[in-house]
């Protein structure tokens, strides 16, 4: 009996496999970008703005016709930025890259290889070549084709294997040595690193930085502190130890401030059930060495809401502002080196030796005081001239003149102190600025000519100004002028040709600045300022606490959000007034101008007038952190939304498509 041969068993090939093993952050992250889930937040988008169509299928109809349909565009989308360790200290080298998920790698694959680019296997699971081009400037077309062609060079991209919410990731760069860098932590550490749950999320790292830089940046501040003290050594004259040290001690106060720097983060969300964007960015510290630190966050272990002070502010301010108070001793350096400036620059001028004590004295008892500050400020009514047949008047341009001095508008500041020291602050400020204008027209050394002397103002202090509560004082800068004097700068307020002013008598006008200080009770001060003196005693009038919350920002409903939160500052814009100031001028003297923007502006069913809020707060200790929120609230949402509906109709495209047109 014969043995039966054995037949050898075949071999088995075993492919590589993709090395999908956990991968530590590169060396040297210095910034990085994350967007969660692009197909998510364009949902909310649509849900928020009450569009009739998906963005998402819009956005994926744009790169199904752009070839790249392989995108994947309900996972995370990434991007990173190390510092090269071949940097130098006057050259510092970023290495960038960023990545996109795809539906697969095969599919990925065939894309590309149909839309002609070579993709070769560099690794396992690792597909290389130059799939995008840079984003450059563009060379001119060339004769008979009217697109431009672009002069960057192409990227180089990696399509890979990879973790998280993709299977596949294309990861591009300008350089290979880029991607062999950061592709293992672009597909194998980031997708499934936490970022928190915001649609977008962004970081900046200082540690690389000052790693790298700190010890340059150090030389270099030591050299420029002594260079600047030679100077004014040398240069002034200056002998002052205190006056010496001040650049160094700013510089150094700048590098104690990048070596407190830990981190900056920033974060997207959008709420479509609230119907609210909110932008948010930390600053964390990991020490508060610097001055500049321990000012930032002074405030930081103060966080309350809002006191009764911030919801005095008036109804229609364009703007408000709250911030808690700092310990007043952190500016007493500041006050040191200003006394001795005076003390050593003053004898040096023509000033006589009673106003340079004067100065002396103003500086040393100018009231540095811990309080709690709001600040409002607004706009006056649009008063430009109404654009008349035939040629200006001279009365048109004082009326000019005055409408410009208003831009201003009117300010209002209220601090929970007595009204006492401010209102001395004022009379020693008038004092002080009388005696100096005086000096200034009895100096002959000046040479001051006679336009100047034209408009030398007045300065007057008015005690018990009528219409204002008892123990205010006001301070008024006055100055007087005729339309010669302002007929040249007027002209393009009022549109007027280039012609000179017309003979005889030149029409007389006047402008007035006064600054108010405003006891409210025993323990608040306002404190105001305008060239309409009717509006800033009517402003004044409704931040007082015996006048009614109709005229305050506690009546606006959008921010009773605000009364329970914590808080170390908050600022409040309306932007639809500061829109309106600016459409409300030329409206006036172009009455078509208002035909043409009312279409739009009558589809805006808040016409932008909701405010933004910015929050302010913050952590405390040895490692403080400062944090800053904007709310874009429900009222601006619908604006926009509506904005974006009328842009989709008939009319809005041929609204739009105006703008584009030539003007004739």
């Amino acid at each position: 009996m014969h043995d039966t041969p054995r037949v050898p068993a075949p071999t088995t090939v075993v492919a590589p496999q993709p090395d999908l093993s956990p991968v530590r952050e590169p060396p040297g992250l210095i910034a990085l970008a994350h967007i969660r889930n692009a197909g998510a937040s364009l949902d909310a988008l649509g849900r928020m703005a009450r569009l009739p169509m998906s963005l998402r299928n819009l956005v994926e109809d744009q790169l199904a016709s752009a070839g790249r349909d392989m995108i994947k565009i309900d996972s995370s989308a990434d991007a990173v930025f190390v510092l090269d360790p071949s940097s130098t200290d006057d050259a510092p080298k970023i290495l960038a890259a960023f990545a996109l998920p795809v539906l697969s790698l095969e599919a990925a694959l065939a894309s590309l290889e149909r839309d002609g680019k070579e993709m070769i296997p560099v690794a396992p699971g690792v597909f290389r070549g130059a799939v995008l081009s840079a984003p450059t400037a563009s060379t001119p077309p060339a004769p008979g084709n009217d697109e431009p062609t672009s002069s960057g060079e192409p990227m180089q991209c990696d399509l890979a294997v990879s973790v998280g919410d993709a299977p596949a990731r294309l990861v591009c760069a300008d350089t290979t040595a880029e991607l062999d860098l950061l592709r293992p932590w672009l597909t194998r550490g980031m997708p499934v690193a936490s970022y928190g749950t915001a649609d977008a999320h962004a970081e900046v790292r200082f540690e690389p930085v000052q790693s790298r830089y700190a010890p340059v940046l150090r030389s270099q501040a030591d050299r420029w502190s002594a260079q600047a003290a030679q100077w004014l050594e040398a240069e002034a004259q200056i002998r002052e130890p205190i006056l010496l040290q001040a650049p160094g001690s700013v510089l150094q106060e700048g590098v104690r401030l990048v070596d407190d720097l830990d981190m900056v983060t920033m974060d997207l969300e959008l709420d479509p059930a609230a119907r609210q964007v909110t932008a948010k960015g930390r600053l964390r510290f990991k020490g508060r060495s610097s001055w500049f630190t321990q000012l930032l966050t002074d405030a930081n272990d103060k966080a309350d809401a809002p006191p009764p002070l911030f919801w005095r502010a008036p109804r229609d301010s364009d703007s408000v502002t709250f911030a808690r108070g700092v310990d007043p001793a952190r500016f007493e350096g500041i006050r040191r080196v200003l006394l001795a400036a005076a003390t050593t620059l003053l004898p040096r001028t023509s000033l006589p030796a009673s106003s340079r004590s004067a100065i002396e004295r103003y500086i040393q008892s100018y009231p540095l005081r811990q309080a709690d500050v709001v600040t409002a400020q607004g706009s006056l009514p649009a008063a430009a001239p109404k654009k008349a047949a035939g040629p200006h008047k001279p009365s048109d341009a004082v009326a000019a003149a005055k409408a410009m001095a208003n831009e201003f508008g009117w300010l209002v500041v209220g601090v929970d102190r007595p009204a006492a020291e401010y209102a001395a602050l004022l009379r020693d400020t008038a004092s002080l600025c009388n005696r100096l204008l005086q000096d200034a027209k009895a100096d002959k050394s000046l040479g001051l000519d006679a336009d100047w002397k034209k408009w030398t103002p007045t300065i007057q202090l008015v005690e018990h100004p009528q219409g204002y509560p008892k123990g205010s004082v006001a301070l008024d800068f006055s100055v007087r002028f005729d339309s010669r004097m302002v007929w040249d700068i007027t002209r393009a307020l009022l549109d007027a040709e280039l012609a000179p002013h017309p003979d005889g008598p030149a029409a007389k006008g006047s402008i007035t600045l006064r600054v108010v200080v405003v006891p409210d009770g025993p323990s608040r001060t306002w404190t105001g300022m305008s060239t309409d003196l009717s509006a800033l005693q009517s402003h004044i009038r409704m931040v007082l606490g015996s006048a009614p919350d109709s005229g305050t920002i506690a009546a606006l409903q959008s921010l009773a959000p605000l009364r329970s939160e914590p808080v170390t500052s908050v600022g409040v814009l309306v932007y639809g007034r500061i829109l309106k100031r600016r459409l409300d001028d030329p409206r006036i003297s172009v009455p078509e101008y208002g035909d043409f923007l009312d279409p739009v502006l009558d589809t805006l069913p808040n016409r932008f007038m909701t405010p933004w809020v910015v929050i302010g707060r913050g952590t405390a200790g040895a490692a403080p952190t400062n944090e800053v929120e904007l709310r874009i609230l429900p009222g601006t949402i619908d604006d926009l939304a509506s904005l974006a509906a009328f842009a989709m109709t008939d009319k809005g495209r041929a609204w739009f498509d105006s703008l584009d047109r030539p003007k004739p």
